[in-house]
């Protein structure tokens, strides 16, 4: 016995329709709630709650029961987002410290990728480590093109005055202002 998603009501895993047996173990609601034939049932479970609704509860594949967030493709786990996010920012970060070299530009540290940071010189105008790995490619490198990688030991040093970043380094960011 399976149970229908919108009544709570359990319905058997096939039942004679129009005198044919039909296999009933693929659906997620009763005859009741969805007749056979009836098609694009997707909504079905969201026809009780307010349109306008950001969150819903719902069941997830990988998850359980979990709430589901509005966005522009329907609903969607809010935990598989989160994740989506996640390892999209690691992927962006990875290529990103990959085209200025993989290391730091003033120890050579590269042993482990979240320790390396971008160090502006010039002309902040967000900060890559917070909302920047979110945007489009062209305009991250732009950004970045004004900084300088370094690892966390040596942008500590670099912000409290304890370090100086090289001429050449810092005549490398003013060039680069803008290009992407």
């Amino acid at each position: 016995m399976r149970k229908c998603k919108k009544c709570g009501e359990e319905f058997p895993l096939e039942a004679i329709v129009d005198g044919k047996a039909r296999n009933l173990q693929r659906r997620k609601f009763c005859l009741s709630c969805s007749p056979f034939g009836r098609h694009n049932t997707k909504n079905l479970e969201y026809e009780t709650i307010d349109a306008t609704a950001k969150f819903v509860p719902s069941i997830c594949k990988k998850h359980g029961a979990v709430e589901f967030v509005r966005d522009c493709k329907g609903y969607r786990c809010k935990k598989c987002r989160s994740e989506a996010v996640t390892k999209s920012r690691v992927k962006r970060k990875e290529k990103l410290v990959a085209h200025f070299g993989g290391r730091c530009e003033l120890c050579g540290y590269n042993k482990y990728q979240g320790s390396l940071e971008f160090h502006h010189v010039c002309d902040k105008k967000f900060s890559l480590s917070q909302q920047g790995l979110c945007k489009s490619w062209e305009v991250m490198l732009s950004e970045a093109n004004k900084c300088v990688l370094v690892c966390a030991n040596c942008h500590a040093e670099v912000g409290n005055g304890v370090t100086e970043v090289p001429e050449h380094l810092l005549k490398r960011c003013y060039d680069n202002r803008g290009k992407s």
